[in-house]
């Protein structure tokens, strides 16, 4: 049952105007369909309002925030205006948070509906610090709003200088990398060869592993899109619903499950040894098919195999954004008898539909799926990296509960040893009837 109207609204001004203790344990005692509901207004999630707390109260608005997308609440929503919670956070001057937000994720050059990003919100309000620390995080400087007017001109005239200054000073930078890029001047005796056209190189490990996340393997369209009918549904909610996925889309899901790979090493970034685990290790490691099988046993045909059922003991579900067809997150399940289990292997919600409770729909589903099937499973179960504390949280709340110490997690061909792998437990909904004495 969906809470009253009353509670839901109340619950978003109680994380915007009282005490912090007291927000920080309603966050904490709430069912996540609160955490994942919209104030209807202005359709903003409770992120917004913890980043609305009063000028003076940015640690308030940190601990609020860090909370809340430890839970799952999605940092890429944007509300009626175009804007995300990082607007609002620019707009109180709290400068940590606006850090933290933008260091987990958020685009600090989202622009909104009046062709502004956050920096113009921190400029117009004299927010000084706030400004400098989102053009530290390489906020644009030359973007225009509707009517105009750049960063400096909608400025408050007491740091309008100082802004300018950091204008200068970008500008400067920029030129000094063009010329030291410039080609040097060649004798016109010498044939000069045509320039090669070279893809970008990767600032950072962590983003080339994003980069090779984002390709489309060779010869295959990532088609996405799945025109799914309401017959075809096995779970609904939200705007989305989870399907069955058609065997041409298994180049769409290997980009996704490359994702789920990235999500696994970014929570590794901050070890000494991360740039030396190659991408095909990183894959190993989590249960994914590395690119360096090759047919018939590679990634793509092994994803069309248990689409078109030729892997009985295995099956793919795709998340499906309602609106756009589009493919937002998939979870890919096995059958594992000797244990009456059902495990799931790879849990994943694309980063831009993230924080509105689609894991556990995801979860239900394969449950009922599985049931559909004939399995006979008494526990759903996963593995989880305890340093994935976010996903901790949420299968706790799921239902979930851990079964055992775990194992220690190994990386790489050298095998370096961060975090845990933790086995996590519920009963599964369809279980087989046992018969009593």
């Amino acid at each position: 049952m969906a809470p009253p109207k009353k509670l839901k609204n109340e619950f978003f001004f109680i994380i915007r105007d009282k005490p912090v203790a007291m927000a920080m344990k309603m966050v904490k005692d709430a069912p996540i369909a609160h955490l994942t509901s919209c104030y209807k207004p202005t359709m903003q999630t409770p992120l917004f309002f913890a980043c609305a707390r009063a000028q003076g109260q940015d640690a308030e608005a940190l601990a609020l925030c860090k909370l809340l997308v430890g839970f799952g609440v999605t940092l890429h929503w944007v509300d009626e205006y175009q804007q995300t919670a990082l607007y609002y956070a620019a707009r109180q001057g709290h400068t940590k948070t606006c850090a933290y937000l933008v260091q987990q994720g958020i685009d600090v050059n989202h622009v909104d509906g009046n062709g502004e990003t956050a920096l113009f919100y921190a400029a117009t309000r004299a927010h000084l610090d706030t400004a400098l620390i989102l053009i530290e995080e390489r906020s644009r400087l030359d973007v225009v709003n509707r009517w105009g007017r750049n960063i400096v001109q909608v400025a408050a005239k007491e740091i309008a200088p100082r802004l300018q200054e950091e204008v200068t000073a970008r500008k400067r930078k920029a030129q000094e990398i063009s010329s030291a890029a410039a080609p040097a001047t060649v004798s016109a005796a010498v044939p000069v060869a045509p320039p090669s056209k070279r893809r970008r190189v990767a600032a950072t490990p962590l983003e080339a592993l994003r980069e090779w996340a984002d390709e489309c393997s060779a010869g295959e369209a990532a088609g996405g899109k799945i025109e799914a009918k309401p017959e075809d549904f096995i779970r609904s909610g939200g705007g989305y619903a989870v399907v069955k996925t058609p065997v041409p889309c298994a180049a769409r899901l290997r980009v996704s499950e490359k994702h789920f790979v990235v999500d696994h090493a970014e929570l590794l970034a901050k070890e000494k040894w991360f740039a030396d685990v190659a991408h095909d290790c990183w894959c190993r490691n989590v249960g994914v098919i590395d690119d360096t099988v090759k047919p018939p046993h590679d990634p793509i045909n092994a994803i069309k195999a248990v689409l078109s059922g030729q892997n009985p003991k295995h099956f793919t579900l795709s998340l499906v954004h309602l609106a756009t067809n589009e493919i937002s997150g998939y979870v890919h399940c096995m059958d594992q008898k000797d244990e009456q289990r059902l495990s799931i292997s790879h849990l994943k919600v694309d980063s831009a539909h993230q924080g509105k409770g689609l894991g556990a729909v995801l979860i239900q589903a394969a449950e009922d799926y599985s049931h559909q099937l004939g399995w006979k499973c008494a526990t759903t179960g996963l593995s989880v990296l305890e340093a994935n504390s976010r996903a901790v949280r949420c299968y706790a709340k799921y239902g979930f509960k851990l079964d055992g110490a775990g194992n220690p997690a190994t990386w790489g061909a050298d095998e370096m040893e961060a975090s845990t792998w933790q086995r996590w437990t519920k009963s599964h909904p369809h279980a087989p009837k046992t018969n009593k004495a």
